[in-house]
């Protein structure tokens, strides 16, 4: 039934098409598809019914027809076949033009292949099972191109650009006007403007490209305009930032050697799970798959450590609220808004102005954003270590959040010590970069 579908698209135009256009050879074609699509129809409409008469259409639980989500697919195809089928004339086009959408559904046909192989269906199966596993993974992932996305636009922002006219080697000199292109001879207007392979001005075209690397798609383009980066609105220079390459390199183990591999890893355990279950249930009970269910799940679980409470009324107090629901889902919800903050910083070209151009709002919103964030994390810091003591240094997130706020505190002085004192601007950005961690507590309050 397949391979007669296929048969008359094997070139184009279509069997149907050259058949209305009169080519009677094309007609004998169609007429020979259409009657062994009639016989097809009428075996699987047949197989429907045996079925159905054998063991009910709803009736009896589980056993009927239709409580088995394969045969409920081949109902519906076998269903629209059937209201299809009459509706078309004998050049196989659809009557009625309503029903063109239907007499497309057809080409599901092949799927019931899935429930007549018995392999095929377990891998299917262990596909849609391990849907839930993989949007894990895929959150991750998520995560991570917004960290990389993040650091990408904070070293590499206003650097990808450079001059169609070669002999402009700054925005400054990339003047509005024409020049002619010493390869082709044409008159062009002189513009400065990113490549086509991607960039990172912004966190949109930023993470964009992050995605397209994720699957090997032109990285090396973009990790050697990374290597040849020089400076913000000056076009690349070879081999100007070799370190650069570290970058790109790392991205690439995280997201295609490590995560989407992850996927298949997610997958393939998933597979092998259910055909050890498939294989189970014709040696165990059912009280017995229970039984080695529950031990499975009593050796994934580990005691965890209890902090005793404290003695003093007011840090009991401070324990209760810092072990609270409320507590963390604030802490969440800061996190949020601070990468969200952290996104929207980008660099807004301007053909007439040596620099990235800055809304001096926006700029003042991300400058005292990244105070209030501090402060706040400062605060979560010094209630857990009220409430908690020397038991909040056991927790390896506890000292990774101190961590961070330490690194933050000292970016906030430096920021406002940078006007009486000069500062490396790359000192200044790496400082900055340190502000990422913040994404990765996240994970932690989605434990």
């Amino acid at each position: 039934s397949s391979v007669c579908m296929a048969v008359p698209l094997f070139e184009y135009p279509s069997a149907e098409d050259r058949c209305r256009d009169g080519d009677e050879s094309a007609c004998t074609a169609a007429l020979a598809v259409r009657v062994a699509d009639t016989i097809f129809t009428a075996i699987f409409t047949l197989e429907l019914l045996v079925k159905v008469v054998a063991n009910g259409l709803l009736v009896p639980y589980p056993t009927a027809y239709l409580r088995d989500w394969w045969n409920v697919l081949d109902f519906s195809i076998v269903f629209v076949t059937l209201v299809t089928l009459p509706l078309e004339d004998s050049d196989g086009h659809a009557q009625v033009g309503s029903f063109k959408a239907l007499r497309a559904l057809r080409a599901l046909r092949p799927l019931r292949m899935i429930s007549t192989i018995p392999g095929m269906k377990l891998v299917v199966n262990s596909l849609i099972q391990a849907i839930p596993a993989v949007v894990h993974v895929l959150s991750v992932m998520v995560l991570f191109m917004v960290i990389f996305g993040i650091l990408g636009v904070q070293l590499f922002m206003g650097t990808y650009a450079s001059c169609n006219d070669e002999t402009r080697l700054t925005k400054a000199e990339c003047l509005p006007g024409t020049f002619v292109d010493p390869e082709t001879g044409d008159v062009l207007q002189r513009v400065w403007l990113n490549p086509s392979f991607g960039s990172f001005d912004n966190m949109a075209v930023a993470v964009l490209t992050l995605f397209e690397m994720a699957f090997l798609e032109l990285w090396p383009d973009v990790m050697y305009r990374g290597m040849d980066t020089y400076n913000k609105d000056e076009a690349p220079r070879r081999d100007a930032s070799p370190a650069a390459a570290m970058f790109f390199v790392t991205w690439i183990f995280v997201a295609s050697f490590f995560i989407l591999n992850l996927v298949v890893g997610v997958v393939m355990d998933n597979f092998i799970q259910i055909s050890e279950q498939e294989d189970a249930d014709f040696m165990e009970t059912e009280e017995q798959r229970e039984w080695a269910a529950t031990v499975s799940r009593s050796v994934k679980f580990k005691p965890k450590p209890r902090i005793q409470q404290p003695r003093k009324r007011w840090r009991r107090a401070v324990y209760w609220l810092v072990n609270s629901t409320e507590l963390e889902v604030a802490v969440a919800t800061a996190i949020s808004l601070n990468v969200i903050v952290l996104a929207t910083f980008h660099c807004t070209p301007s053909q007439n102005e040596l620099d990235c151009v800055y809304q001096s709002g926006w700029e003042r919103v991300w400058v005292l954003s990244d105070i209030v964030f501090t402060w706040v994390f400062v605060a979560e810091l010094v209630l857990k270590l009220c409430a908690l003591g020397c038991a909040y240094f056991r927790d390896p997130w506890n000292l990774f959040d101190m961590a961070l706020v330490i690194v933050s505190l000292v970016e906030v002085a430096v920021d406002f010590l940078q006007f009486s004192i000069r500062f490396d601007p790359t000192q200044l950005r790496l400082l900055r970069i340190f502000r990422i961690g913040r994404l990765l507590r996240l994970v932690r309050q989605a434990r």
